[in-house]
């Protein structure tokens, strides 16, 4: 129980003061994700145009 209590302690304690390497990777890391969300979303794009190109005229 004193354990839990220690442990909730430190958690608030970092919720209302993060540091800053804490912060600078958490943002790192969502930075890269979007940034490798966004490649992905592009190379679909790209291959969704490539086939729509390919379809015959009377279908699009």
């Amino acid at each position: 129980m004193e354990f839990d209590k220690e442990v909730k302690r430190w958690l608030a304690f970092y919720e209302e003061n993060p540091p800053m390497e804490i912060i600078q990777a958490t943002l790192a890391q969502v930075d890269a994700f979007i940034t490798a969300n966004e490649d992905q979303e592009n190379k679909l794009w790209m291959a969704e145009q490539r086939a729509f190109e390919r379809l015959p005229a009377t279908t699009q």
